[in-house]
């Protein structure tokens, strides 16, 4: 069987970082034009592979890719990208939105990611207890305006938990 090498065609360029709406829209027009691109590519890849949809159906195909596209990751980045922005109005955490994959790991599996860092020397001291207590606090508050994105948590060291617990 053979398998495309370019990649996912939902795959960041690079990852992303988001803090703000500017920096959300910055990606957004980059990332269109990587989509359209790696689009373009895997259609050919397919021709290449003596697998002809014929005209029809590969419009079908760019068009519904198109259509999920916009949706997610798109709507979906810029929904948790405005309800980020609106908690960072009322209190301001660490918390940003990474879109292309968790930090050192496969870039092509996690789209969006809210995520906030933990500095392992904090741990102990009041500093850790007042940012983890107010990146939570923005994580819950999202979450519990629109649960559904809420989905998963990336695991974290046993002794990390029980700091963030007691």
């Amino acid at each position: 069987m053979k398998h495309w090498k370019g990649g996912y065609v939902f795959a960041a360029l690079r990852e992303w970082r988001i803090k703000t709406i500017e920096q959300l829209n910055v990606a957004l027009k980059v990332e269109e034009e990587h989509f359209s691109n790696a689009l373009v590519e895997f259609i050919k890849w397919l021709r290449s592979n003596d697998l002809n949809l014929g005209e029809e159906a590969e419009e079908y195909l760019r068009k519904r890719l198109k259509e999920l596209y916009a949706y997610y990751p798109c709507k979906v980045a810029k929904e948790i990208c405005d309800l980020l922005a609106h908690e960072d109005k009322d209190n301001q955490s660490d918390v940003f939105l990474w879109w292309g994959g968790e930090p050192n790991r496969d870039l092509c599996y996690a789209f969006l990611t809210l995520y906030f860092e933990t500095d392992p020397d904090d741990i102990g001291t009041s500093r850790f207890d007042e940012r983890i207590s107010r990146n939570l606090r923005t994580l819950i508050n999202i979450a519990e305006k629109d649960g559904v994105w809420f989905a998963s948590y990336r695991e974290c060291e046993p002794h990390v938990w029980r700091a963030i617990i007691s």
